[in-house]
Parts: structure tokens; C-alpha cells; sequence
């Protein structure tokens, strides 16, 4: 009888006593027990129902077995779950067995060796090309030098000053060997657009490209800014407008975002 008032059928397993064939019963025909007399002797009922099967009548409903109630908790057992694709690595972390302590190290070693590498990497590019503080002071550095060799250039660098300090803004540069090759050898026809940075530096890439005589592409200038804005493109088409001028019959193709749209409008009307 269990808590709730209600009498469960339990084998006793420790008083079963098997008896041993005597030598005379050996190899002796056997009386084999049906399924409701075998249900009898080892405590349990055998209920018969009305659906036939194959003409027989009868089947086995073994209520008692299915209503017993199943608790696999151990005493003084400790829970662990770990999580397959991060396991943990603290201090005083329990493993359920072998292999999720292997895995733990397995991953535990790959993100400490990414983070590793990383910083190598880190130190590796500012050796090779200095920092990215470094990087954009250059900038005045290539300005100056592409006005040397190659006067007649557009190179401007725009600069944002704010309360902490002077920052990168944007950046033009048409070089004059592009200024002389579009005036005089490419078609009266530029496509204008700007693709998304994904970097450390999360600006746009704009570019102006033209068409030669074999109907290949012709870079005319790029540059970069912060986002596809009024202001920025209207700066980006000034300063191609003082690169090329205002050639006649000059035709401007773009995906017509309200930005560039109104850049045009104002700078080639």
C-alpha cells in the first residue's frame, strides 16, 4: 500500500527460491504455464477484453505495471549540465564524465589560442604598418606627395572636430592621369555609388567610374565618408566637379538615393 491509500501488487525478489531439477525430471517433459497462470504466480492480473485478434480472444492489460511510478533521483547525487558547444572552464566546475572534460579543454584551448592570435596579430600589423591613429595621419602625408608628382590631383581630406579632439571625416582623391583620361578618351557618361565598410573604420566606399572607347571600365575617383547623407555626397560631388569641370552633354547614372538625388540636382543641375 503506498502513501495514497492504494494497494500496489510488489514482487519480493530476495525470497524467490529457485529448486533445482532433480535427475529423474531431467530431460522429463515440462508443464509450461499459460500467460494468466504465470500472471497469478507472480502477483499480477491478467484482463481479458472483446477485441479479437486472429480469433483469440484475449489480451494483456497490465494496469498495475503501467500506474507504477518511476523516480531514478540517486541520494546525494549532484546535477551537472553543460552546455555541448560552450562548456565551462571555472574554477570548481563538475563534469558529468570523461568526455565533457575533454571537450571543455578542446574548446577552452581553441579560445584562448584565437584570443592569442589576435594580439599577435595585433602587435604583427602596428610593427608592419603602424597603428590606426598612424594610418590616418598618413593621409596629409599622401595628399602632398600626390600633389607632387602628379599636379593637378584632387586629393581633399575632411576633418570633424568634436569636444574630445579632431577626427577622420572623409576623403576624395582623383588622380590627374584619370582627370585626362575621361576627358579625353571616355564617353560623356559617369556612374555614381557607394558601397557599405564593414571594418574597423564603418564608413561608405563612394566611387565615380566612366566608359572607354571599348566599353570597358574607367576608375575616375573614390572617397570615403560616414553615410549616405546630403551633406556627404553634395561634398563628394563638389569635389568631382572640381576634378572633371562641367563637360558637355555629361550624363550621370545612380541608384537615385535621396541623398545622391539631391547631390546632383544641387552640383550638376
Amino acid at each position: 500500500m503506498d502513501q495514497s491509500g492504494e494497494i500496489r501488487h510488489t514482487i519480493d525478489w530476495d525470497i524467490i527460491e529457485i529448486t533445482p531439477f532433480e535427475e529423474s525430471q531431467i530431460d522429463a517433459p515440462v508443464n509450461l504455464m499459460d500467460e494468466e497462470t504465470m500472471f497469478a504466480f507472480v502477483g499480477l492480473t491478467l484482463e481479458k477484453h472483446n477485441d479479437s485478434v486472429e480469433g483469440m480472444n484475449f489480451g494483456p492489460i497490465v494496469d498495475e505495471i503501467m500506474d507504477i511510478s518511476v523516480d531514478d533521483h540517486i541520494p546525494n547525487e549532484e546535477n551537472v549540465f553543460h552546455d555541448m558547444d560552450d562548456p565551462p572552464m571555472d574554477v570548481g566546475t563538475i563534469y558529468a564524465n570523461m568526455n565533457d572534460f575533454r571537450r571543455a579543454v578542446k574548446q577552452h584551448a581553441i579560445k584562448t589560442k584565437l584570443m592569442k592570435d589576435k594580439k599577435q596579430v595585433k602587435i604583427a600589423r602596428e610593427k608592419l604598418y603602424g597603428t590606426w591613429e598612424d594610418s590616418f595621419g598618413n593621409l596629409f602625408n599622401f595628399k602632398a606627395m600626390v600633389e607632387l608628382k602628379m599636379p593637378g590631383s584632387v586629393v581633399e581630406i575632411g576633418l570633424k572636430e568634436t569636444e574630445d579632439g579632431v577626427y577622420f571625416q572623409r576623403f576624395f582623391c582623383c588622380f590627374k592621369p584619370s582627370i585626362n583620361g575621361f576627358l579625353n578618351g571616355c564617353r560623356p557618361y559617369l556612374s555614381v555609388d557607394a558601397t557599405a565598410l564593414n571594418g574597423r573604420w564603418n564608413g561608405q566606399l563612394a566611387s565615380a567610374t566612366a566608359l572607354d572607347g571599348h566599353n570597358w571600365i574607367f576608375p575616375v575617383a573614390f572617397g570615403l565618408f560616414e553615410s549616405e547623407t546630403n551633406e556627404e555626397w553634395i561634398w563628394f560631388m563638389e569635389q568631382l566637379k572640381r576634378a572633371i569641370g562641367s563637360p558637355p552633354h555629361l550624363a550621370i547614372c545612380s541608384h537615385a538615393c535621396k541623398g545622391l538625388e539631391n547631390a546632383l540636382k544641387a552640383v550638376f543641375p
